[in-house]
């Protein structure tokens, strides 16, 4: 139960920290995933990741705008 509280606590974490790195990354380099600031994971499995291609955000923005 102990390692599950601090993986939960670990995902949130790790999210928080892809997110500052992906907005302060160049342009040209490749993107930070969970798995890369994640001490529960291994970073070359990247299980945890998930990939969204601009097909998939394109169908979502219709429900967002008008």
């Amino acid at each position: 139960m102990t390692e599950g509280h601090g993986r939960e606590r670990w995902n949130h974490t790790a999210d928080l920290l892809s997110l500052m790195a992906n907005c302060h990354r160049s342009a040209d380099s490749e993107p930070f995933k969970r798995s890369d600031f994640h001490p529960f994971t291994d970073p070359k499995s990247r299980q945890d990741d998930i990939d969204f291609e601009e097909v998939d955000l394109k169908i979502l923005k219709p429900m967002f705008t008008n």
